[in-house]
């Protein structure tokens, strides 16, 4: 049995001005996040039942409780992003944010387990665009993200924040006269601190963090204007995934 409640805000402030040759869009916002999150779970062994000769109304045994707990999360984020232009040809993106997170756990299955944690981290963004005339663009980009997770495992201890970084390299097209934009882009993924199903009991709900995942792949999307206010958008994307480390095990190629 599970319930969330959440608040969100988030603040921006766009400025444009120019510094000699250079065309600048400032982009600076600060966030904040409020989540109540409570977990209730009761587990238990069932006897074993053949299926080629199967004994019903065997007794089974009133699950224990396993897990009972409420936790509150409070996540504040302050950042800046600068998209520079120069040339007329030449798109620079830089971007910084620093997050602040804060959660408390409480055990109500046993109070010596409620916790309390605090996390900080600093992730950065860039990316560099090239206009080639004709409505074509290349672009190549980097970036790292931050993001506290929710819940707590088996034992009402709380989850450590996912992480993440991104490589992506793409193309860009806008026809000239033509409400459309077509995009085609490599991307390598890896995200660490990833929820998954606890292995050790399985279908109950309980999650577990694994080590990391990677994901690499090719995307195309095309978005085409019908008529006003009527767009048509269609994408196709292939991955490859793989768990490259679990629960602190690197498990190689």
């Amino acid at each position: 049995d599970e319930s969330l409640r959440g608040v969100t805000i988030d603040n921006q402030l766009q400025s444009r001005f120019a510094t000699g040759p250079l065309a600048h869009t400032l982009l600076t916002g600060l966030d904040y996040q409020w989540q109540d999150y409570v977990q209730r779970g009761r587990g238990g062994t069932a006897g074993a039942l053949d299926i080629l000769n199967p004994v019903y109304g065997q007794p089974v045994s009133t699950p224990v409780a396993g897990a009972d707990t409420r936790q509150s999360k409070y996540q504040a984020g302050l950042y800046l992003q600068d998209q520079i232009r120069f040339d007329d040809v030449w798109i620079v993106t830089l971007g910084g944010r620093q997050d602040w997170a804060r959660s408390d756990t409480r055990n109500r299955v046993n109070p010596a387990a409620s916790a309390k944690t605090e996390d900080d981290a600093f992730t950065w963004r860039a990316g560099l665009t090239r206009l080639l005339g004709g409505g074509l663009a290349v672009y190549g980009s980097y970036s790292q993200s931050f993001l506290p997770a929710a819940g707590t495992d088996f034992y009402g201890r709380p989850f450590d924040p996912t992480t993440g970084r991104q490589y992506e390299v793409g193309l860009k097209y806008q026809p000239t006269g033509f409400n459309a934009m077509f995009t085609a882009a490599l991307f390598d993924l890896a995200q660490q601190n990833v929820l998954t199903a606890d292995p050790a009991r399985p279908c109950t709900g309980y999650r577990v963090q694994t080590g990391e995942i990677q994901s690499r792949g090719v995307e195309l999307e095309a978005t085409v204007g019908l008529a006003e206010g009527l767009n048509l958008i269609g994408s196709f994307t292939w991955m490859d995934l793989e768990v490259t480390k679990s629960n602190g095990a690197d498990l190689g190629k």
